[in-house]
Parts: structure tokens; C-alpha cells; sequence
């Protein structure tokens, strides 16, 4: 959303590379949400202690993201049974976003975000993929993990 402007603000107040808002920054130890660095090692942070909330789950944690915490657990809570359902099902990444994707509590911005995001990771990973195989090193499988 910042396009890598580190000086960056949305019509939310978010600030920065990570699209910070004030009180995110102040959890995560942020001083200043233009310094790239400590915006990058802040979203970090937050992204990674979103996936600690949705037991692992990418789609939802960077839907938590976007959209924030409390709003993609109260969508969670308007659709209660289907989320449990859901979850009880040990659903695959695909499953978590397709129920991104689908859910009427969810607003297109944040469907767009998770949809953007988990593009460019698909991208990144086929990326190093490739530079491993063209620089005809040899590479376990497992440390690059690929997503179709």
C-alpha cells in the first residue's frame, strides 16, 4: 500500500513502508514510522504475532493486518458456526483464504490486500527457486516451500 514510501500516509493514519498506525507502532516498539527499518522490523512484529492469534493461518493474519485485529475477529464472531466449522476442519491455505475471500464481513480493500501479498510470495518463492536451480546447486526441497 506504501509503494515503499517511507514517508507514506493513508486516510487511516497509518504510516510508512508497513502502514503503521500509531498504537501498532507503540506495541511493537516503532519510534519512528517513517525510519524503513524500524517500520520493516515493527510490521514484522505485528505480522508475525498475528499468526501466533490465528494458529498460523497467512490469509487470515494478513487480513488482520490490513483490516485490523478486533475487525476481522468480530467478522469471525458474525460468522461464528461457519468459522468453527472451518477451523475444526484443519482447513489448508487454500481453505483459509477462499473463507477470506467469501465472507461478507471482510471488506474488498482487505480481500485485495491478502490476494496482493500472497502473490508476491508466491512470486518471491518461484523466484529463489529458480536461482537455485539455474545456479545448478544442489537444495532440499524443504527449504524452499512453494505454493500453487
Amino acid at each position: 500500500e506504501s509503494q515503499f514510501n517511507p514517508n507514506a500516509v493513508s486516510k487511516a493514519n497509518a504510516v510508512g513502508i508497513m502502514q503503521l498506525k500509531k498504537d501498532t507502532a507503540d506495541e511493537v516498539g516503532v519510534i519512528d514510522r517513517t525510519n524503513p527499518s524500524e517500520s520493516i522490523e515493527g510490521g514484522a512484529k505485528y505480522i508475525s504475532w498475528n499468526l501466533d492469534q490465528f494458529k498460523q493461518s497467512e490469509p487470515i493474519a494478513l487480513a488482520s493486518y490490513n483490516y485490523g485485529i478486533g475487525n476481522v475477529q468480530k467478522a469471525i464472531f458474525k460468522d461464528y458456526d461457519s468459522y468453527n466449522q472451518f477451523s475444526l476442519a484443519n482447513p489448508t491455505p487454500d481453505d483459509q483464504y477462499n473463507w477470506i475471500q467469501t465472507n461478507p464481513n471482510i471488506p474488498p480493500e482487505t480481500k485485495d490486500y491478502v490476494t496482493k501479498v500472497l502473490d508476491y510470495k508466491k512470486y518471491i518463492e518461484q523466484y529463489e527457486l529458480t536461482n537455485l536451480v539455474m545456479s545448478n546447486k544442489s537444495y532440499n526441497k524443504n527449504q524452499v516451500r512453494i505454493t500453487e
